[in-house]
């Protein structure tokens, strides 16, 4: 393995793990705020003098993973667009895939990011390649799902096994 291949690893695991944490933190963040925010309004007892107090840059702060979470979406799921109306189906399958695991992340505020991060930090570690990556690892389940799916319409239709792929 080469000193790029592996450098790209490492370096693909700190950007997961750092997504996912900045989604988690400004989760985190969210969930003190709403605490303080309901502490303040018990204290003051006026719940819209509270409000008023919080309306500034301390609500904006938490959207900042939200931020990234769908840039990450956007961004990948362009790419993916792109892809498939330029004919590039390997890159088009590569982007839908992250386009899913930005959207997981999203959606588990920054858990399965993190995760991923901690197993591209690992699998660099290990003197691993781009296929045993986290990313490669999801990306070879999708391709054998997508493989299995069309040997069953292929059986289906012509009630046979596909022939053998060249």
């Amino acid at each position: 393995m080469s000193e790029e291949e592996s450098g790209s690893g490492f370096f693909e695991g700190v950007e997961h793990l750092a997504e996912g944490a900045l989604d988690y933190g400004a989760k985190a963040m969210e969930v003190g705020n709403k605490a303080f925010e309901s502490a303040a309004e018990a204290a003051v007892g006026a719940g819209e003098s509270a409000k008023g107090l919080l309306s500034g840059e301390a609500r904006a702060i938490p959207l900042v993973g939200e931020a990234v979470a769908a840039a990450g979406i956007v961004f990948h799921g362009g790419s993916a667009a792109y892809d498939i109306a330029t004919g590039d189906y390997p890159a088009a399958s590569n982007d839908l895939v992250l386009t899913a695991e930005s959207t997981a992340s999203a959606a588990t505020g920054g858990l399965t990011g993190m995760i991923e991060g901690g197993v591209d930090l690992l699998n660099a570690g290990l003197g691993g390649t781009e296929d045993t990556s986290a990313h490669g690892l999801i990306m070879h389940s999708v391709d054998a799902m997508g493989e299995g799916v069309a040997n069953l319409a292929y059986q289906y239709e012509y009630g046979e096994e596909p022939p053998p792929a060249e």
